[in-house]
């Protein structure tokens, strides 16, 4: 049919006619076609188009220029996630004129489409929304607006609106009340299976649960497939619960929860699965660097400090003491994105996804690769090293106990730094707030201005390297009264009679 003489009303009559819902904006409209009908004309007695009169199009007529009608109903319209393995939540997607597109957060904030949508795919009611998890997706089409009835109980295609633009926005996932996914309980690929949903976790039964489900799964987790195994596997946690529910896979499911079925298993004894595949996990320089799993740079979006906590737990490192983005050593390509959730012990046990990275890449550094100096052998200007450079520390509240254990650091280290240090601005402090007073995790980015840097004098020095160091302090820094001065030397002379004394 020719697109010069179409029009909005034919389209709405004919989605009526197919029962599609309404017209909806096109955005892929064909450029070309074999123009079949010039036209097409209703009369007063037409109650469908195919009442009409059809006027056939001529060979040598062009004015049409192969220009077709063409026609979008939102009947064709449907949502789904986006990874089928993390039932009810993830990236949220839309089939728009026969594509899967992404779905602006602008479009999700209204509770009634988040709704509709949980409720057409059986997932509850909506959530809460999710960051978008992921490379930028290549289509730049999305939905951008919905409008959707309260407590309708009908299909995304029955909202009132449904607009796609191409216009830049945030892209944005849901969680559904029905949310749940399958994870091993200790490593990435193995252990006991369980279930995490929103009343906590609940272990898979045995019962029904063979190689064909276990294989599925392992490919869900992105495990390689089943690995079967005669060994004895002793229960590595303590059950509270099983999930109320079997698996039986028929043919080719999409995931593990395709197998899904209503019976409640009898059978109260958890499953054990081992994959063929276990991510490798690792830090490019030890206790610090680029974050790699199976050798891949990780991409810095939607990463932060928890799980920077992980891989260096995992890497027996320690925590995190702090993170950068650097570009990667390999390029942007085929990069590793990660997102956790709470009830992730390691990093492999997250979401991840290759494709293109418009962040750069994680570096981290873990707290056992810290290491603090002064600037001479038993005290002075303290120095720690925790991002490629030593540098100065902003004054702290300290304790005897703190500064033994900063002494017990210091000792391990060489001590040539220079004095002259030109760093004018201080941007890291130490912070004790582990229960453990672990001096290497106690290292935070905070910047002060117009401060002396904190110095430390340990057990060893010699009372006249003192005695230097602090005509050097008096030297660099002025007071502001004479009084200020004096009062100044009468307490570093008392301090280190004192210290002799002890000696």
């Amino acid at each position: 049919m020719c697109a010069d003489t179409w029009t909005e009303d034919k389209s709405v009559k004919l989605c009526e006619k197919l029962n599609c819902g309404t017209p909806i904006k096109a955005h892929n409209s064909p450029k070309d076609g074999d123009i079949l009908f010039k036209s097409l004309h209703p009369t007063n007695q037409t109650t469908d188009l195919t009442q009409s009169i059809f006027v056939k199009n001529q060979d040598n007529d062009k004015s049409c220029k192969e220009k077709p009608a063409y026609v979008v109903c939102s009947g064709s319209v449907k949502p789904r996630f986006s990874i089928p393995s993390y039932k009810c939540f993830g990236n949220v997607e839309v089939e728009y004129e026969g594509k899967w597109i992404p779905v602006c957060e602008d479009a999700l904030k209204d509770t009634n489409n988040g709704n509709t949508i949980c409720q057409e795919l059986k997932c509850g009611d909506a959530v809460e929304t999710l960051p978008y998890f992921g490379p930028a997706p290549a289509e730049k089409l999305a939905i951008s607006n919905l409008n959707c009835i309260a407590n309708a109980n009908s299909p995304l295609s029955a909202c009132s609106s449904i607009t796609a633009s191409t216009a830049a926005c945030k892209h944005s996932g849901l969680r559904c009340s029905e949310w749940r996914t399958m994870v091993p309980d200790k490593k990435a690929c193995s252990g006991t299976v369980l279930v995490h949903w929103r009343q906590g976790l609940s272990a898979v039964s045995r019962e029904n649960f063979n190689e064909t489900e276990k294989e599925k799964l392992c490919q869900n987790m992105d495990c390689g497939g089943y690995q079967s195994t005669n060994k004895i596997h002793p229960q590595t946690i303590e059950i509270d619960s099983f999930w109320n529910k079997s698996f039986s896979c028929g043919e080719n499911p999409g995931s593990i929860w395709e197998c899904e079925n209503k019976s409640t298993p009898s059978r109260k004894e958890p499953v054990f699965i081992e994959c063929k595949k276990e991510p490798s996990v690792s830090i490019s320089q030890g206790c610090r660097g680029e974050v790699r799993i199976d050798g891949v740079p990780v991409c810095a979006s939607n990463w932060d400090l928890s799980y920077a906590h992980k891989v260096c737990q995992e890497k027996l490192c320690g925590n995190a003491v702090f993170i950068e983005s650097k570009a990667s050593s390999k390029g942007s390509g085929n990069i590793y994105h990660v997102s956790c959730e709470k009830y992730h012990s390691i990093i492999g046990q997250c979401r991840r996804t290759k494709g293109k990275c418009d962040k750069n890449v994680v570096f981290i550094t873990c707290s056992e690769s810290v290491k603090f100096r002064t600037a001479e052998k038993h005290g002075g200007v303290l120095y720690v090293i925790y991002r490629d450079k030593w540098e100065r520390v902003c004054p702290f509240n300290r304790s005897a106990v703190l500064e033994r254990k900063l002494c017990e650091e210091i000792k391990k280290e060489n001590h040539s730094i220079s004095t002259e240090d030109k760093q004018i601005n201080l941007e890291t402090t130490l912070e004790f707030t582990d229960v453990t007073m672990d001096i290497k995790r106690s290292v935070k980015q905070c910047s002060c201005e117009k401060v002396s840097p904190a110095t430390i004098i340990c057990p060893g020095k010699r009372i006249h390297e003192s005695f230097l160091n602090i005509f050097y302090w008096f030297q660099k820094y002025s007071f502001t009264c004479f009084a200020e001065k004096r009062l100044f030397l009468k307490s570093v002379t008392l301090s280190l009679l004192t210290l002799r004394w002890c000696r």
